[in-house]
């Protein structure tokens, strides 16, 4: 079992934040340590904006990174090093040879190495998210009751479903922050509950129930309590290591380009539309401020 992992980019503003995200949530791996570094690092600086906003339209939030230098002492620490780019991985076999054989491209699985999207525009961040996205491990979400918006998404996002049978999950959106999902996460849901129940929730912002969502096929089982939840999601991951590796990687590539084909719609004004709107900044400060926004459409 690897303790620490460390994410590994250029000026760790970008990719490695992202990517240091996206595994926290999906790899459930509790008494992990799951960090990332730069090998030119921006030292203190935050991710950048497009990473955040990127980031962000899918349910992760990078608001609280700051870039770090990835120095001999923090990498000698690490039990597993995932860079970007062949480039990376010699950077760190220069400077820490023992290291050779825990250095692995975070896109290894798919035979490619992920770009720096720094300087380029939002679709650029998007084409890397998806590459950083694509893990080819299955992934179990356990869901213990309220479920909702970006932690509806990443559950969304995950393989595989469980939840306690006080579930509660949806997108209340409209009525909160009145800021939309991307196309991809609408993707994710509609190929879960169908086009019509995932329009229906956001529209409505109705949560669906655990029964419900046992029904439509957008959890597998139901468990009465967190522990037993927690049990179970440790005896299928269980399971699941022992079984065929390819089959699991194929079966998810599948998905994930049928899903790509389907969110496959530019989306990119939309989204300014909606977070770049007074709705949205009034929507932000009401639920800061625990009040009822009051919504314009403007």
């Amino acid at each position: 079992m690897f303790k620490n992992i460390l994410v590994l980019c250029t000026g760790n503003i970008c990719r490695s934040p992202m990517a240091e995200a996206v595994l926290r949530e999906r790899l459930y791996l509790p008494d992990t340590t799951i960090t990332s570094a730069g090998t030119a690092a921006l030292i203190g600086e935050p991710a950048e904006a497009l990473a955040v906003e990127v980031a962000g339209a899918h349910g992760f939030d990078l608001s609280p990174h700051r870039a770090r230098q990835a120095l001999t002492p923090l990498l000698v620490t690490a039990d597993l090093v995932l860079v970007m780019t062949h480039a990376h991985a010699d950077w760190v076999h220069e400077r820490v040879p023992p290291l050779r054989g825990r250095v692995q491209l975070l896109g290894r699985w798919r035979e490619q190495e992920i770009p720096d999207p720094y300087g380029h525009e939002r679709a650029v961040y998007e084409r890397v998210f998806e590459q950083i996205e694509a893990c080819p491990v299955p992934t179990i979400a356990a869901i213990p009751g309220i479920c909702t918006g970006g932690a509806a998404a990443i559950a969304a996002a995950c393989d595989l479903r469980l939840a306690t049978r006080n579930l509660k999950f949806g997108f209340p959106i409209a009525r909160t922050l009145a800021n939309c999902l991307s196309a991809a996460n609408i993707a994710r849901v509609a190929m879960l509950t169908g086009v019509g129940r995932a329009v229906d929730m956001v529209m409505t912002t109705r949560l669906m129930g655990a029964e419900e969502a046992l029904a439509v096929g957008l959890v597998s089982e139901l468990c009465d309590t967190p522990e037993a939840l927690m049990s179970r999601a440790h005896a299928l991951a269980a399971q699941i290591a022992t079984q065929a590796p390819l089959t699991m990687r194929a079966t998810k590539e599948i998905v994930r380009r049928m899903r790509t084909r389907f969110a496959g719609v530019e989306d990119k004004d939309l989204i300014e539309l909606c977070y770049g709107s007074a709705d949205f900044r009034e929507g932000l400060d009401a639920f800061l401020t625990k009040r009822t926004p009051r919504f314009t459409g403007r």
